[in-house]
């Protein structure tokens, strides 16, 4: 089927969403486009994730896409200088991504790995904030992590905001 207002109304709220956010840190998007730089295949699998929902769901796109080919790099020996790229991208990427960014290379990307190839292989290219990054993101291997609950506002400040939106 085609949907012709609401796609266009989907695309343009998340074109506007991302223009609002900080133009110096790395979103989850910008990485992505990194690793595709990487692994040229991915740009496919972005456009037909764009092309599907609409924008890009960070996690389950990591899940499905970025982690089964960082697996078989690893997994492959004698291409050393890929896996020494890969681990300038990651140092890069936690050095300058927001939290999303961070997250998503600790606790999904390396997470996901097998920790003998990490260590044996990436863990020595790696600099020392995404060394301490990859050794607290152990700590929290295999455990459920609830999200951050949003605070409720205040009547008196909700009415406040809405009234100056309203000028």
């Amino acid at each position: 089927t085609v949907e012709g207002p609401k796609r266009v109304a989907a695309l343009q709220a998340a074109k506007k969403k991302r223009s609002k956010t900080e133009e110096s840190s790395a979103d989850p998007v910008f990485m992505f486009n990194r690793f595709a730089g990487l692994f040229p295949e991915l740009r496919e699998d972005l456009l037909e994730e764009r092309a599907k929902y609409a924008t890009v769901r960070p996690i389950l796109f990591t899940r499905a896409s970025i982690l089964p080919r960082v697996s078989a790099l690893l997994a492959q020996k004698g291409n050393d200088g890929q896996v020494q790229k890969l681990a300038e991208l990651c140092n890069d990427l936690y050095e300058n991504g927001d939290f999303d960014v961070r997250s998503i290379l600790t606790m999904i990307i390396l997470n996901g790995l097998d920790e003998a190839a990490v260590k044996e292989r990436l863990a020595p290219h790696f600099s020392e904030d995404m060394a301490k990054g990859y050794k607290a993101g152990l700590k929290m291997r295999g455990k459920k992590v609830k999200p951050e609950k949003v605070k409720k506002q205040s009547r008196v400040v909700a009415e406040a905001l809405k009234n100056n939106q309203g000028k």
